[in-house]
């Protein structure tokens, strides 16, 4: 049985009934060189290969011939049947009935493919194509991936900086990978034929990234927000993801180096690609050291001074407030409470901040660091309002 001849195809998805789902995206190649081709490119020497839509096998086929084991995952039900009987002459293959979208990609890695060089190699359903490429890269379990997509797509996946198709998806691409854009694939290679041109692109896997970052999830917020208003300012864009005034933006942007603020995302990734990304998430963090480096001490030896003035002179500031009401006493208990409780919590939380910034200097934590300061500068708040500036009377001294 030839699987990429049109009358053979016919013929075996009659003999079990199956009719398209346009749902699921399904397009089966009927040309026997793009699969040759993509299983060429696609399975270096010792890999297993995880597919995904293997359809009616006839790139599965291509993939079994070449590699040590073959993992396909298929969600239509109606097709175990048919792969059962294109695929029975392969035992390195193994079907996995599911939804990929839904699986632990490391988890499938690891049991499937231990020993062995894991890729990805697949004719992909259009519809997962974007969030099914960013699952795998940030997994980092594969050492290349190698799929037939979308033209647009691949185009987008492979754009240099500057150009229309560069975005948020080519740095995301780029940043995890090194992509290729191999072949372009017509339509008339399908059935039944997509409305559009699809190409074949490989992302071979970086051992690292092509810049270093002190914290990735300020990188990626700072590449989303970037992207975000294409038409408008970078520095408008980036307020989508930074609530920071304009002001604050424009300056870090120009402590990039890239000029006036009217620099428009385009311009700024002609200029320096991901690195520019990768110098604006650095000044941010430099920005946001000062701010913590110069609130913590002050505010720490503010709340250090109340907690030695209180200890020293407890009745200082209750000396002047009339005994005996009601509201007098409560008032008493309320601004011990601020000084036994309050105030020490406020001290931990800044040292937790300090601590944080000592044991994780370029990770993730700002953002832990900064709700910690920010937390103990609210209960400092609360102490005064309530406790130092309250509305009190004179007391009369017989």
């Amino acid at each position: 049985m030839n699987l990429c001849d049109r009358n053979d195809i016919q013929s075996l998805l009659a003999r079990h009934g199956f009719r398209f789902a346009k749902s699921l995206g399904q397009n089966f190649l009927i040309e026997g060189w793009v699969a040759e081709d993509i299983a060429a490119a696609g399975c270096p020497e010792g890999c297993g290969v995880l597919e995904v839509g293997p359809g009616i096998g006839a790139l599965t086929v291509q993939l079994a011939r070449r590699a040590e084991k073959v993992v396909s995952v298929e969600l239509d039900r109606r097709l175990p049947p048919v792969l059962a009987e294109t695929m029975a002459a392969f035992p390195n293959f193994t079907l996995v009935e599911g939804d990929i979208m839904q699986q632990e990609l490391p988890t499938l890695v690891r049991q499937h493919f231990t020993g062995l060089r894991p890729v990805l190699c697949a004719n992909l359903p259009y519809n997962i194509t974007t969030p099914f490429l960013t699952a795998c890269v940030e997994a980092g379990c594969f050492d290349s991936l190698t799929v037939l997509i979308q033209k647009e797509v691949a185009q987008r996946i492979c754009a240099a900086p500057g150009t229309a198709d560069y975005g948020a998806f080519s740095v995301l691409m780029q940043y995890y990978t090194q992509p290729e854009l191999l072949f372009t694939v017509p339509n008339t290679c399908f059935l039944p034929p997509p409305k559009v041109t699809s190409a074949v692109v490989r992302c071979i896997t970086r051992k690292t990234p092509p810049v270093q970052v002190r914290s990735v999830d300020d990188f990626w917020r700072t590449v989303r927000s970037g992207f975000a208003l294409r038409r408008k300012t970078l520095v408008n864009s980036l307020q989508t993801g930074w609530q920071l005034p304009k002001e604050q933006l424009t300056a870090i942007v120009a402590a990039c180096g890239l000029g006036e603020n009217h620099i428009t995302p385009a311009d700024l990734l002609g200029l320096t690609g991901t690195d520019a990304y990768a110098m604006w998430n650095d000044c941010w963090l430099d920005f946001m050291d000062f701010l913590s480096e110069g609130f913590a001490m002050p505010l720490g030896a503010m709340l250090m001074a109340l907690m030695v003035g209180w200890e020293k002179k407890p009745k200082t500031m209750l000396d002047e407030i009339e005994i005996g009401s009601g509201k007098s006493r409560a008032f008493r208990l309320f601004y011990t409470f601020c000084i036994k409780i309050l105030v020490p919590i406020a001290m931990c939380f800044i040292l937790a901040g300090q601590l944080i910034d000592f044991f994780t200097p370029y990770s993730g934590a700002y953002s832990v660091r900064t709700i910690c300061y920010a937390f103990s500068a609210a209960l400092l708040v609360i102490f005064f309002i309530v406790a130092v500036i309250p509305q009190k009377k004179t007391a009369q001294v017989q």
